[in-house]
């Protein structure tokens, strides 16, 4: 089923060509985590929670693996425009991406992904379990639950190493709205004045925000080794694998 909801936008696209958009902003979120903002290209659509293939035109740098990437859309498509955010690397592409003027081109290969909010009429409460950069895709799928009303009572659980790593740290409990709450934790912060959570997301964690495990719907996303971590957990902890939806990604 979540395939198909994906598969949607997908069908309105080519997914063969490539569309031409241009740099409007671009922004730092967090510690050594940016977001750029670019035009939506006539004809493009899209679901919340899907990825692009992205392509910079007349990049600063060359790359050995290319001027190509996937990246996660961390804008809805309720948004006049398109978004994606990174953390910094010393990959020429990234670089590139800080680099390059505003009004530079991209090009668009896409939409892709299987990720998405349940279908039309659904108010089952979700779930989100964060780390890292992962938190793009959530945006997405927080900022098109909040365009719709809020029909979901979401839990965001984000995992981050320090406290001025947390990107959109401000703006993410407005998302979430009266019905959700944001879980941050660190993993590595040892501040005195941290009064949030400590530590990886764990089955104690889980628990204690999460008391019935049999009816929300729960997202895992970012780097793999967390995804595969979280995914075991969940499943030795009786959630159904129908109801864990998993995306997963390396650096770039």
């Amino acid at each position: 089923m979540l395939t198909n909801e994906a598969n949607v936008a997908n069908e309105a696209n080519d997914l063969t060509m490539d569309y031409v958009s241009s740099l409007i902003s671009r922004r730092e979120i967090a510690a050594n985590t940016y977001e750029i903002r670019f035009t939506k290209p006539d004809g493009f659509s899209y679901r919340a929670g899907q990825f692009v293939n992205f392509g910079i035109e007349k990049a600063p740098y060359s790359d050995p693996k290319g001027m190509r990437r996937s990246m996660s859309l961390c804008s809805a498509p309720s948004e006049e425009d398109l978004r994606i955010a990174w953390r910094g690397s010393p990959s020429a592409f990234k670089r590139s991406l800080l680099e390059i003027s505003i009004g530079n081109t991209f090009s668009i290969r896409g939409p892709f992904g299987h990720v998405g909010l349940p279908g039309e009429g659904s108010a089952i409460p979700l779930v989100f379990l964060s780390g890292g950069i992962g938190i793009a895709t959530f945006r997405s799928l927080l900022r098109d639950n909040q365009s719709k009303g809020f029909p979901h009572g979401i839990t965001l659980f984000d995992a981050n190493r320090t406290e001025s790593e947390i990107a959109w740290k401000d703006e993410l409990p407005g998302w979430v709205g009266e019905k959700g709450r944001v879980i941050f934790t660190l993993t590595r912060e040892d501040s005195p004045s941290w009064t949030g959570e400590r530590g990886r997301i764990d089955e104690s964690m889980i628990q204690r925000y999460v008391p019935d495990l049999g009816t929300p719907r729960f997202y895992i996303i970012g780097v793999t080794n967390m995804v595969k971590s979280l995914e075991a957990l969940l499943l030795s902890m009786g959630v159904s694998p129908e109801k864990i939806v998993v995306e997963k990604f390396g650096d770039s």
